[in-house]
């Protein structure tokens, strides 16, 4: 039943945007233990694989939102607060080394314009 809900969902919905968004509904209302999961994955190698890869994705864009919420918390923990323009950036970088070097900056720059500029920097390269 997991694979045909996911060939089937895959026929009909070809933007992998909104297969990212939709797979995990599926993931979660057809759950399966771990033996099912390994049987499904011996029987199912492509659905298995096509799985794999949206989990990745996930967990990558999970990393870059929390990364981006320590971010915005260590800006407003230091400065009080976070120009809108400031968040906006922050929010469009999908970069997780650019994140982390960019937590750094917040810790240490002695003012937000002075982070401001380091973001500007980083945002030019991106």
């Amino acid at each position: 039943m997991y694979a045909d809900a996911l060939r089937g969902f895959c026929r009909l919905e070809s933007d992998p945007a909104k297969q990212l968004k939709y797979l995990d509904f599926i993931d979660m209302y057809l759950t399966l233990d771990e033996e099912e999961r390994k049987v499904y994955h011996l029987k199912y190698p492509e659905e298995a694989k096509t799985m794999s890869r949206f989990a990745e994705r996930f967990r990558d864009e999970g990393r870059d939102e929390g990364m981006q919420d320590m971010l915005l918390d260590a800006l407003n923990v230091k400065f009080h607060s976070v120009p809108q323009d400031i968040r906006e950036k922050i929010l469009g970088l999908k970069d997780q080394p650019k994140l982390k070097d960019l937590h750094r900056h917040a810790i240490l720059s002695n003012d937000i314009k002075e982070f401001k500029d380091k973001l500007s920097q980083v945002s030019a390269t991106h």
